[in-house]
Formats: structure tokens, sequence, C-alpha cells
């Protein structure tokens, strides 16, 4: 028998948009809710800045940023979304600036809460991503993604990876199936206090420390 644990929220596969300006086609690089990274809240001070802002690109080169919030979902979806261009009178940080004051007067707008800076939401479980631990014999334990479409792909805990490796091995995995771009800041998740005991008797290396409660 195996438990498995899965928390925290949906994640989708990688979106990009396309938008037509006066110079031509150019691509919009719009985040992906990827399995491995924290949904909703934001893990530093910078991220947290930067929230629903995604940059825009033509031949590699960064042209401007647009600001893009979403509600709803499927049909019921709206998108609210604003260019801001890097031109020769307003430069990278102008329009980074000019994109920030947009989505803060938005999302006041819309009644839609910023959030707030968590190192915690990149530690959370979400579907398609989980660890299984083998509750009984000998300790089993791996990684696994599973997504609709695809097939599982996983990952053992064991002496040749330990814990945190086989974790970034599966990452790479995934990024390598979704065509995207590995992150380059990527904290380990927690295991429960029963896996976490399980794969310490089992010695298995590279488990992150737990913090103790305060009492």
């Amino acid at each position: 028998m195996t438990s498995q644990i899965r928390r925290n929220e949906m994640a989708s596969n990688p979106r990009k948009a396309r938008q037509f300006g006066p110079q031509g086609d150019v691509q919009v690089d719009v985040a992906p809710d990827l399995p491995f990274l924290g949904v909703g809240r934001w893990k530093t001070a910078d991220t947290y800045a930067k929230r629903r802002i995604f940059p825009i690109k033509d031949d590699g080169s960064l042209v401007g940023y647009r600001a893009m919030i979403q509600q709803g979902r499927g049909v019921n979806r709206q998108t609210h979304s604003e260019v801001f261009r890097i031109t020769p009178l307003v430069n990278e940080a102008m329009a980074m600036a000019m994109a920030q004051r947009w989505r803060d007067k938005k999302e006041a707008e819309l009644g839609i809460l910023s959030g707030r800076v968590s190192s915690k939401s990149a530690s959370r479980f979400v579907p398609g991503i989980s660890l299984v631990v083998s509750s009984s014999g000998p300790c089993r334990a791996s990684w696994r993604w599973s997504s609709p479409g695809r097939p599982t792909v996983t990952k053992y805990i064991g002496k040749k990876l330990g814990y945190a490796s086989a974790y970034k091995a599966l990452v790479l995995r995934i990024c390598n199936i979704l065509d995207c771009p590995v992150p380059q800041d990527l904290p380990v998740p927690m295991p429960n206090p029963v896996q976490y005991l399980r794969l310490q008797s089992g010695g298995i290396s590279e488990l992150p420390e737990r913090r103790a409660k305060p009492r």
C-alpha cells in the first residue's frame, strides 16, 4: 500500500499569446501555472512587485510589458489587459512602473486582492505532482507527475537520487515535456510528518529541514 499526498491549487499547461502591433507579430510570454510553482502567492518581493505583468518580446528582445488580470473560468472568464511598450521616450523601468500602476488600479477596481509575499507557497503540492511513500515494508518512495493526455512521469528516490535531487529531476523532465524554462529558484516541498519519518528511517538523503513549531 502507498500513501499519496496531493495538495494546493490547480495547474495548467504553459500559455503563449500573440499580439499584433505596429511592428508586426509580437510574442507575449504569459507565465504558465506549472505543477511545481506555487500559485496565488509570491515567494519574493520582486516577484510580488511584478505579479500579473509579463514581458513582451520581439525576436528575443524585450519591447515592453503586458499587465493582465483574468477573472472566472471557462466561458465566463474575463481578461483585462494593457500593453506598455518601450520607446525612445519610455525606458524599461518606466514601462514596468506604468504597468504596475495600471495593475494596482485595476485590482482595486475589480476588488481583487493583491496577495502577499509567502515563501510557503512554493513548498506546497498541487494536483498533478505527488510524493508517493510506501507505508509498510522497506521504504520505497518516488515523485510522480500525471497530466491528462500524457504518460505518467516517475522519479524514484533512493541511493542514486536523494529526495531533493529526484524532485529536481522530475521538474526538469516536466519542463522538457512542456517545452518551458527550468525555474532557477525551486524550493523542494516538505513531506507530511508521517512521510518524513518514513523517509528518514529509510535512510533517504537530502530531506529538507523540519522547522520546530513554537510552543
